[in-house]
């Protein structure tokens, strides 16, 4: 019995040595033990979602087992479905939609309420989670919208980029769903995934390959690509099961129990970032590829970054004369990204956090710059632009969470500067 005890004991020890020896180390590498970060990271995982989660996570289902359609509860939540005009929509979207337009396609409102449709990619649906509360209460505290119901449609979509927010607000207009305010939060995307489909051989301006490619070949793929797709599948599910046992467990609360975590999790995430890439090559040899290509471009890196802002700019140009034709606000707002040169001087934390593809980020340090004198003359042509990219600057500490998307505290801070620009622009 009192070998046992001395073994319980000297183990205990031995794990407490070891937990201040690993955040010693862990504080002089700059990079000190945070249980929060470590249990929002777990909890990001446990969710499906990872780097490489944009093309699998509506497609996979869809190719190895054939449940896109008929998925119900939170997996139906997170499946995209193919759309004719917009590349793709969610359950959570055609929900709204369908309570917009009702059964007899009247599209009743009440007259009292102020509708607001919020469009981009995901760090407006970010936005419309985290941040259109505190727009809301900016908003009613104005006397001109005293006593109005004010409503915020989230049609941000992840990987939407133009003219995907034009041809969503174009469809809503189509089924007689006109609100008081279009509120385009982007840029983003359109100077790093366009760039990314310039790169897989995919015109830059057609829907995000990674978020649309699956979908659109659903039904016309071969063999290479339904079993890439499934072991991926298996891969995801692997990883959200370790994250959702790593939580119960409570191993974000120390370092040897994170470091621990992370290590089961590493492999899992390496053989995600292979199924990836191998996912593209059995695309490319596939015999419906095509349907992916679009028309001729211009590959030179330079030539797509200029295309696509001017793309962008056309399609905001486009947007605004489709709601100024409705008598409705349209206010256009560049986000925030993390390398924009003129942004936010990142921290060590955010900078760790925001891993990506150099292509992502040449798009970003040399694309800003032209998006925002893109953004000055939609302005001087009568277009409502805000310029919300250097909302943080002069903000302390982390706001960002990866290379585009931020905390709770950004998105409100974005919340004050628009709710502003929204107010400076109603009659």
């Amino acid at each position: 019995m009192f070998r046992i005890v001395a073994v319980l004991v000297g183990l205990v020890l031995a794990l407490v040595a070891g937990e201040i020896v690993l955040r010693v180390l862990a504080s002089r590498a700059g990079r000190p033990h945070d249980s929060q970060k470590e249990r929002a990271e777990l909890e990001r995982l446990a969710q499906g979602e990872s780097q490489y989660h944009p093309t699998f996570r509506g497609a996979l289902p869809a190719l190895s087992e054939g449940r896109q359609y008929g998925a119900t509860g939170p997996e139906a939540q997170a499946l995209r479905m193919l759309h004719p005009f917009t590349g793709w929509e969610t359950a959570p979207g055609n929900e709204i939609t369908a309570r917009l337009v009702g059964a007899d396609g009247s599209a009743p409102r009440d007259p009292r309420d102020f509708r607001i449709v919020l469009t981009g990619g995901s760090v407006a649906a970010i936005f419309a989670r985290l941040g259109s509360q505190r727009l809301v209460e900016r908003l009613a505290a104005d006397p001109r919208l005293a006593g109005r119901r004010i409503e915020v449609l989230g049609y941000g979509r992840t990987g939407f980029k133009q003219p995907q927010q034009l041809m969503m607000v174009a469809w809503l207009t189509a089924l007689g769903v006109v609100p008081d305010l279009v509120l385009n939060l982007d840029g983003h995307n359109e100077v790093t995934v366009g760039a990314e489909n310039a790169g897989r051989g995919t015109h830059p301006f057609y829907p995000s390959i990674p978020h649309w490619a699956a979908l659109a070949l659903v039904g016309g793929l071969d063999r290479d690509v339904i079993r890439t797709a499934g072991r991926a599948l298996e891969v995801r599910e692997e990883v959200t099961e370790r994250a959702r046992t790593a939580l119960s467990l409570g191993l974000h609360h120390t370092a040897i129990g994170a470091t621990w975590a992370r290590r089961r999790l590493a492999p899992l995430q390496r053989e995600q970032a292979r199924l990836y890439e191998e996912f593209f090559q059995a695309l490319d040899r596939s015999a419906t590829s095509g349907v992916l290509r679009g028309p001729p471009f211009d590959a030179d890196p330079q030539h797509v970054l200029l295309q696509t802002v001017a793309g962008w700019e056309e399609s905001s140009r486009l947007l605004h004369e489709l709601c100024a034709a409705r008598g409705v606000l349209y206010v256009h707002a560049l986000q925030p990204a993390l390398y924009d040169p003129a942004g936010k001087t990142p921290t060590e934390r955010e900078i760790a956090s925001a891993r990506v593809v150099d292509a992502w980020r040449r798009g970003v340090e040399l694309g800003y710059p032209l998006l925002r004198e893109a953004g000055k003359r939609r302005a001087s042509a009568g277009e409502r632009f805000v310029d919300a990219s250097d909302v943080f600057v002069g903000v302390e500490g982390d706001v960002y969470v990866d290379s585009c998307h931020f905390e709770e505290r950004g998105n409100e801070i974005l919340a004050d500067r628009l709710a502003a620009e929204v107010l400076r622009s109603l009659p």
